[in-house]
């Protein structure tokens, strides 16, 4: 009914010969679906506690997200449990870039 005015072929849209293959390397992705130990301190957990990966993927930036669930120990002594976003970076220690401007 309407003429195919789209202007690239299949294989400019799939052609990504700039692209090596590293960028959706992901290193977090054979643990998906498992309980891990975190190797670092983050703002949500402490070091050597068991989280649970459940997923791993790139996000347009070209840096690794994770998300993550994790348990929460209350006063009470009653257990809950949060999920999380969090790059892998920040994952295993290393500080997120934060620019700081300077007057």
């Amino acid at each position: 009914m309407y003429q195919d005015f789209y202007p690239y072929t299949h294989s400019d849209v799939t052609d990504h010969s700039y692209d090596d293959g590293a960028y959706d390397y992901r290193i977090y992705e054979p643990f998906e679906g498992q309980i891990i130990t975190a190797p670092a301190n983050t703002r949500y957990w402490r070091r050597g506690t068991e989280v649970f990966l459940h997923s791993s993927a790139i996000d347009p930036y070209g840096r690794e997200m994770l998300y993550i669930a994790y348990p929460i120990r209350r006063p009470n002594n009653v257990c809950s449990l949060r999920a999380v976003a969090i790059s892998a970076n920040e994952y295993r220690g290393m500080q997120p870039y934060t620019q700081r401007y300077h007057p």
